[in-house]
Order: structure tokens, then C-alpha cells, then sequence
């Protein structure tokens, strides 16, 4: 009897033991979702190395991005605070530049989302609201870059051998792969002076959470700068060779705009302490090559940036806040001790420590108020879009009922003409078949035709006589001061002794007595 009661327990622990499958998909998107979560945070201070290394090896576990793009769509609030923004921005960077290389293809359907994001941005014109917006551009134009050109790989890193199989050894297609380049490294150079802008002179507070925040986008951007230089000079070299020196004024122009630009780049991220530790930068010669000498392509150095390997932090996720303090007089890194915090005398670590707390809470005010005045503006924008949008649609129905009556009108019309068109076709059938109208109408028309000839007749006979009675004065050659026929005596001669006068089948008789 105890075996058979077992029995359903035994049945029922059989039936719900989990899927070892399940169970490890399930324990991989816990992972990632904990590492997305705390890499981008409401926090402005950098990113952590190890959560944005998860999530690169988890795209590569997955060997895509689905995971990534299906917990920002629903976890992360890319559109609702600037931190978080900014700094999804970064780690998408770096998934891109590292991770597996289906990332870039599942990202490409993100574009336009990535475009709307850094316009949404874009209408915050103080603190991240023009770095995003330049971020938003350098990563459209990387998915646009590698959608145009898949066989580049996210970090850039190719041979020369393959730069030449890429472009075909054609000329046409490295002439339009270096206005690629030129985009892409144009929208580098644009996010790094947004970026070193946002300081002051003195870079005093490259040093805070929030600098280092905005420093640390350019270690990707310097390791993609340093490729695409390569490539640019590369490609120009061959270039020179094949196409005529006028042809290629604009790129020299754009190269050696780039050029200062790149080296300004360099030289000041070079001077900052917070990059000592993390990337070796390159510099670039102090001038341009020369492309129309075959010898600068061999004195040309390939710069490289490498990235330092960073020891993990003390402390753990408990020390997220602390951030290494580069110019301390004690040597100390990380959060004060213990012993250090319940001293009551004021020392430079309390100090410190206050002044973090203070800047933590005016940079928590600051967040607030910036996202205040952001909410504020997208609503404004949303009642005058809202409005516009009633009022186009007002314009729209009036449009519509107008044409709508015009085509009313336009059919009345028409079948009004149909209809008297037919009307006086039938009225024409019907007269054809009568054969009284046909006979008045034959009728008719003999009298129109004698008409005609009795006209014709009258006005032939009435120009004969006009002929022969202006004839008839000229040969009669009277003079008109003193000798002139009146009507009177035309018409009512007194004297038949008189000289008549023939005028046609008439006879006119002239008086000597009434000679004038």
C-alpha cells in the first residue's frame, strides 16, 4: 500500500521536471538580462567592462543578436532618460565592434530606429541630448556602412589583400569605398568634438562619473579611426595612380580636413589621465602624405590603438558609485574604508566623500530637470503635431467634398450633353425619313439657288450700268465750276428743245437757263 501512494508523487516528479534546455535558455536571458541592466543603468558613470563583456559573449553563444534588441525593446528606456541612452549607445558600440558577426546583420533592421532615437534626442539641445544625437548618427552610418560592404567585419580589422578583393581591384569601386570611409570617419571626428565640447578648458572634470561617462565612448571610436585612416591613405595612393589629379581635388581637401582633425583627436586624448590606463593611443606624423610621391606609401605607418587589459573592480556590484580617483595624494583607490568613514575629524578622504554625495545629488537634480524640461518639450511637440494634424485633416475633408461635387457637377453635365446630343440626333433621324421635310427642305433650297441667281443678275446689271453712266459723265466732260446738272432738272426737264442727255435706256434734257 505505501508503494502505491508513492506511486502519483513519483508520477507527478516526472512529469514537472524541467527541460535541461529550457532550464539553460532560461539561465542564459537571466545573464544577459542582469548584465544589460546594470551596463546601462540610470547611473552617469562608465559602463562596466565585465556586464558589456557578457553581453559580447552572449551573442556569440546565441551567434546573434535577437536576445540584445528583444530586452532593450522591452527593459531598457532608451527614450525616456539621457543616461541611459547615451550609454545604450556605447554598448551597442562595442557589440558591434566585438560581437558575433551575425550582430551586424540582425542590427541593420535597427537603423531607422536608431534615426528616430538621435532625432528624439536631438530637440534636447543641452547636456547628452547632442551627444546622442551625433552617437545615433556614427552608429546609422557603421549599419549603413557594413550593409553596403558585408565583408568588413565589426572591428574593421582586414588585409591589404582583402581591401583589394572588397573593392575588385577597380578603381570605380575605390573611389566610391573611400566616400564611405570619408562618412564614417567625418561622423567619428563629429562625436568626439560634440564630446570634448561638453568640457571645459581646463578638463577639470574629466576626472567625474559624468566625464568619464562621455570619455569612454571614444575608445571604440579611436579603434575604428585608427582602421579607417589606414584604408583612406591606402585607397588614395591608388587612386593617384589611376585617375587624373583634378578628379581627386575633393578627397584631397576632405583628407587633409580629416587629417588635422584626427590629429587633434589623438593629441588631446593622449593628455587626459583617464585613458592612461585604458587604451594606448597612436599619433599620426606631423604631416599629410603626400600622394602624388610613390615614395610616402612606403614610409606609411599603420597607427594602432591597443586597448589595456583593466583589472576588475573592488568590491564587486557594491561598488557601481566608486570611481578611481587618479589624483589622490594617498595612493588609495575604490570607496574609503570602513575605519576611514566613523572617524569624526575632517579628513581629505571625508572630504571626498561629501563632495561625491553632493555631486551625486546635484547631478540627480540635474538628471531630473533635464528630463522634466524633455518631457515638457515632447508634449508641447505632441499637441502642435496633434493640432497640425486636425487641421490637415479639416483641409483634407474640404478637399475631398470638393472634388466629390465636382465630379457631380462634371456628371450632370455630361450626361445633360449626352442627353441633348441624342436628342437632337434623334430629331435629325426623324426629319430624314419624313418625306415632307425632305421635300420643304429640297424646296428650299431651289429657292435659296433661284434666289442666289436673280441676285446675281441685279448685281450685274447694276454694275453695267454704273459703268456706262460714269462713262457717260466723263464723256460728256463738263466743267464743274460752271456748268453742273441739278437733280431738279434730271428728273423734271421744262424745255424739250433742250439738249437731252441719254443715260442707259433713260433720257436726261439739259437747260441752258439752269446751268450753274
Amino acid at each position: 500500500m505505501s508503494s502505491l501512494s508513492n506511486l502519483p508523487r513519483a508520477i507527478t516528479q516526472k512529469i514537472i521536471r524541467p527541460n535541461p534546455i529550457q532550464a539553460e535558455r532560461e539561465e542564459y536571458e537571466r545573464i544577459q538580462v542582469t548584465a544589460l541592466q546594470k551596463a546601462i543603468n540610470l547611473d552617469e558613470v562608465p559602463a562596466k567592462e565585465k556586464h558589456v563583456r557578457t553581453l559580447i559573449i552572449g551573442t556569440f553563444q546565441e551567434k546573434s543578436a535577437h536576445t540584445f534588441w528583444a530586452f532593450v525593446n522591452s527593459r531598457i528606456p532608451v527614450q525616456g532618460n539621457p543616461v541611459v541612452a547615451w550609454k545604450f549607445c556605447y554598448v551597442l558600440h562595442k557589440i558591434l565592434r566585438d560581437g558575433h558577426p551575425n550582430v551586424i546583420k540582425d542590427s541593420i533592421r535597427y537603423h531607422p530606429f536608431l534615426v528616430d532615437l538621435g532625432r528624439l534626442w536631438g530637440h534636447l539641445k543641452l547636456g547628452h541630448g547632442p551627444l546622442i544625437t551625433k552617437y545615433c548618427e556614427l552608429l546609422a552610418v557603421k549599419l549603413d556602412f557594413h550593409r553596403k560592404n558585408p565583408r568588413f567585419p565589426g572591428n574593421l580589422h582586414i588585409t591589404n589583400d582583402e581591401l583589394g578583393r572588397i573593392a575588385d581591384n577597380d578603381v570605380n569601386n575605390y573611389f566610391q569605398l573611400s566616400v564611405e570611409v570619408f562618412d564614417y570617419m567625418e561622423c567619428i571626428l563629429d562625436l568626439a568634438t560634440v564630446i570634448f565640447g561638453s568640457f571645459d578648458m581646463s578638463r577639470a572634470n574629466s576626472m567625474t562619473g559624468a566625464g568619464q561617462c562621455r570619455l569612454v565612448v571614444l575608445i571604440p571610436c579611436i579603434l575604428d579611426s585608427c582602421q579607417l585612416y589606414d584604408f583612406i591613405v591606402k585607397m588614395m595612393f591608388r587612386l593617384h595612380t589611376s585617375l587624373p589629379q583634378d578628379t581627386l581635388s575633393g578627397h584631397r581637401e576632405r583628407f587633409a580636413k580629416q587629417f588635422k582633425q584626427l590629429q587633434h583627436l589623438y593629441y588631446s586624448s593622449s593628455n587626459l589621465q583617464f585613458f592612461k590606463n585604458l587604451i594606448q593611443i597612436p599619433s599620426l606624423p606631423e604631416r599629410a602624405p603626400n600622394f602624388f610621391s610613390a615614395v610616402d606609401i612606403n614610409q606609411h605607418v599603420t597607427p594602432v590603438a591597443k586597448v589595456q587589459e583593466v583589472p576588475e573592480e573592488v568590491g564587486g556590484d557594491h561598488a557601481e558609485g566608486f570611481l578611481v580617483d587618479t589624483q589622490s595624494t594617498n595612493g588609495s583607490y575604490g570607496p574609503p574604508r570602513p575605519q576611514e568613514m566613523v572617524v569624526p575629524v575632517e579628513t581629505p578622504s571625508t572630504n571626498g566623500f561629501d563632495d561625491r554625495f553632493a555631486d551625486s545629488q546635484a547631478a540627480a537634480a540635474e538628471k531630473e530637470r533635464i528630463t522634466d524640461d524633455l518631457l515638457q518639450e515632447i508634449e508641447r511637440l505632441r499637441k502642435v503635431a496633434d493640432k497640425i494634424k486636425s487641421d490637415d485633416l479639416i483641409v483634407i475633408e474640404d478637399l475631398r467634398n470638393r472634388v466629390v461635387e465636382l465630379e457631380q457637377q462634371s456628371e450632370e453635365q455630361r450626361a445633360q450633353s449626352d442627353l441633348e446630343k441624342q436628342t437632337m440626333m434623334h430629331q435629325i433621324e426623324q426629319s430624314a425619313k419624313n418625306p415632307e421635310v425632305v421635300a420643304n427642305f429640297a424646296e428650299l433650297d431651289k429657292r435659296a439657288k433661284a434666289t442666289d441667281e436673280k441676285l446675281k443678275k441685279m448685281r450685274d446689271v447694276y454694275n453695267e450700268l454704273r459703268e456706262k453712266h460714269v462713262a457717260l459723265l466723263r464723256s460728256v466732260n463738263l466743267e464743274p465750276s460752271n456748268q453742273k446738272l441739278t437733280a431738279y432738272d434730271l428728273h423734271f426737264p421744262k424745255n424739250r428743245s433742250n439738249r437731252s442727255i441719254p443715260i442707259g435706256n433713260l433720257r436726261f434734257t439739259k437747260s441752258r437757263s439752269m446751268l450753274v
